[in-house]
């Protein structure tokens, strides 16, 4: 799993530190992703003004939409 932010989202703290948000919400899911599947999360400008709750439940919802959680 990757996550990528580019220069649109801010300075370099600004995008280390969105990444990390990500990668860490995704950590919560890394163990129901279904195996052999390979992930990249593109953050864009909005995730700034977002809480660590909506993104995870943001993660969550698209995982479920894209059929990639096993119960």
């Amino acid at each position: 799993m990757a996550a990528v932010a580019s220069k649109a989202v801010g300075n370099a703290v600004v995008r280390n530190f969105t990444k990390r948000r990500l990668k860490s919400c995704l950590e919560r899911y890394s163990t129901r992703i279904k195996k052999n599947t390979d992930l990249v999360f593109f953050a864009r400008r909005e995730i700034i003004h977002a809480s660590f709750q909506e993104i995870c439940l943001a993660i969550e919802d698209l995982l479920k939409k894209a059929d990639l959680l096993e119960n």
